[in-house]
């Protein structure tokens, strides 16, 4: 036989269970990087509203116009959603939450006022 002939090298097919284990691998990291994603937009939109350098609170969400309650709805499902999904695997997990405390209104205009908001 040559050296310098190439020759693959026998192997046999996954087992079943191989197979199964990488599948359970993979739902396991697209879960976790599903989750982690979810913190992260759930922070990015706290920052984004609380958090801006040049722009008080009111001032966003009053630019937010009639998009401001649905938005601040969608967000506060989110945060919620994320709080049960970690209680599922019984870890903590670090959320942002508003600055100041706010109203909400029958109209559903948003008053952000001078109070700590407490979760």
């Amino acid at each position: 036989m040559s050296i310098l002939e190439i020759t693959k090298p026998t192997t046999s097919p996954p087992t079943k269970e191989q197979l199964l284990e990488n599948i359970k691998k993979k739902i396991n990291i697209f879960s976790s990087r599903s989750f982690s994603e979810l913190v992260k937009i759930q922070k990015d939109g706290i920052d984004l509203v609380w958090n801006d350098r040049k722009f008080d609170p009111q001032e966003i969400v009053d630019s937010l116009g009639t998009d401001a309650i649905k938005i601040f709805q969608f967000h506060g499902a989110l945060t919620e959603f994320i709080t049960k999904v970690a209680q599922i695997d019984n870890v903590s997990v670090d959320l942002k939450y508003p600055t100041n405390a706010f109203t909400i209104d029958k109209n559903g205009k948003i008053t952000v006022t001078d109070q700590p908001y407490v979760p």
